[in-house]
C-alpha cells in the first residue's frame, strides 16, 4: 500500500460514488503495476460506480512569512531614526541594487530589513504595535467629599 490518503464519498444511499486523491496518485494509477494502480483496481472492484477525483493541493504559508511587509519609504523613514542610519541605507540601497538583477528586490531587501531589526525596542513599537501599558491611576470616587474632609 502507498502512503496515499483515498477518501471515499457517499451519496444519501451510503453508496461510494468518488474516491477523492492527489494529483499523484492519479498521474501513477494510470500505471499498470503500480501500488496506486492496484488500490484503484480494489476501489473499483468494491464500488463500480466510483469516479476518481482529483484534489487540488492548498499551498499553504508557514507562520514566519507572515511578517510585517513596510514599503520602502516607511523602511527608509524608519532607518533615518536609527543610530548609523546611513551605514543601513547604504546597505539597503546595495542589496536592492544587487538583486534587482532577478526582479526580486523588495522580497529580499524586506527580508534583510526584518532581520536586521525586528528584535530592537523601535521596530516592535512602530511595526508590531507593542506597547507597554502605563499603570492605571486609582479612582477617586467622589471629589467633592474628598475634598470636604
Amino acid at each position: 500500500m502507498s502512503n496515499t490518503k483515498i477518501t471515499l464519498k457517499r451519496n444519501q444511499k451510503n453508496e461510494v460514488i468518488a474516491a477523492i486523491v492527489s494529483k499523484t496518485f492519479r498521474k501513477r494509477a494510470d500505471i499498470f503495476g503500480t501500488q496506486e494502480y492496484d488500490e484503484w483496481e480494489k476501489i473499483v472492484a468494491k464500488h463500480p460506480k466510483a469516479k476518481m477525483v482529483v484534489i487540488k493541493n492548498k499551498k499553504i504559508q508557514p507562520k514566519a512569512e507572515k511578517r510585517i511587509r513596510p514599503s520602502y519609504d516607511k523602511m527608509i523613514d524608519f532607518i533615518k531614526t536609527q543610530d548609523n542610519s546611513e551605514m543601513y541605507l547604504e546597505e539597503m540601497r546595495r542589496i536592492k541594487k544587487m538583486t534587482a538583477i532577478n526582479g526580486n528586490s523588495y522580497n529580499t531587501v524586506v527580508k534583510w530589513f526584518n532581520n536586521t531589526f525586528e528584535n530592537t525596542a523601535d521596530y516592535k513599537l512602530t511595526f508590531k504595535e507593542i506597547i507597554e501599558e502605563k499603570p492605571v491611576a486609582e479612582k477617586v470616587v467622589d471629589i467633592k467629599r474628598v475634598v470636604n474632609e
